[in-house]
């Protein structure tokens, strides 16, 4: 989907096509994403004159892994209008590494990187993972309103936002959508991949993220049980069926992946 085409779809117009914006994982590479954004909301700014009274352009939001971040940060940010994409910015700007993890180890330990190195080998042995990731859970909550996300959804900025992740226990890759109370999607499910209406939290938000080794798993509910779930690029082969499930007309995906260069394989 081009630019050119959101910008002339007709951003007041209730009747306009569902736009979907699709953000993939990469890790700290997603800042990438928020520039992307940042150069289209400047864009459709010029267009619409006015930042907050133009209406948001995405009805549907999925994100995966540290995209899920950003789509959630988004949704929450919608009424805001295409000011949501600045705050994004802004957000990603302050944003340093212990504001997500932390090492397991003493300061004292990491004078010697032979000794770090066993000391994070006996934690990811004891903890599942090599770092801590309970920074990024207070980042969350300082940084991303659930009850922002739905006023958005309630108000009909979006329609919907999902976030996806892989289950440790079951092999199973989810999508989780958050709607309002009167929406009319429905589940779906797939081999290997499955849909699950419930109202996001920053749990789903941690394990859509949590990257293997590195980042420990996350315990969400799904069929009455609990299950362990990590990174939601895992398993996952159709990054875009989410968004057609959820009834996208047109969907913009901002991906972080090198493109491949001339001469090399």
């Amino acid at each position: 989907m081009s630019l050119s085409t959101i910008i002339n779809a007709g951003l007041t117009n209730p009747s306009r096509p569902v736009h979907a914006l699709v953000l993939m994982g990469g890790g700290a590479r997603t800042a990438y994403q928020v520039g992307v954004l940042q150069a289209i909301g400047s864009m459709l700014h010029l267009q619409a004159g006015d930042a907050k009274t133009a209406a948001f352009p995405f009805r549907v939001l999925v994100g995966t892994s540290a995209g899920a971040l950003n789509v959630a940060y988004l949704a929450a940010s919608a009424g805001a209008g295409l000011n949501a994409f600045e705050q994004l910015a802004q957000f990603w700007g302050r944003l340093r590494s212990q504001d997500v993890y932390e090492l397991n180890v003493s300061p004292w330990v990491r004078f010697s990187r032979l000794l770090a190195a066993v000391t994070l080998w006996g934690s990811a042995q004891r903890e599942g993972a090599i770092l801590n990731n309970m920074p990024l859970v207070d980042t969350l909550h300082h940084a991303i309103s659930l009850v922002g996300i739905e006023e958005a959804l309630h108000s009909k900025a979006v329609d919907v936002v999902a976030v996806t992740a892989s289950s440790y226990t079951s092999g199973v890759h989810w999508t989780f959508c958050h709607t309002a109370s009167d929406s009319r999607h429905e589940p779906w499910t797939r081999p290997g991949r499955r849909a699950e209406f419930q109202p996001l939290t920053i749990e789903h938000l941690m394990a859509s993220s949590a990257i293997p080794f590195l980042f420990p798993a996350t315990p969400l509910w799904v069929d009455g049980r609990r299950e362990f779930f990590g990174d939601g690029s895992m398993r996952q082969v159709t990054p875009l069926s989410p968004a057609l499930h959820l009834g996208a007309h047109r969907v913009l995906v901002v991906g972080v992946g090198q493109p491949e260069r001339a001469g090399l394989m």
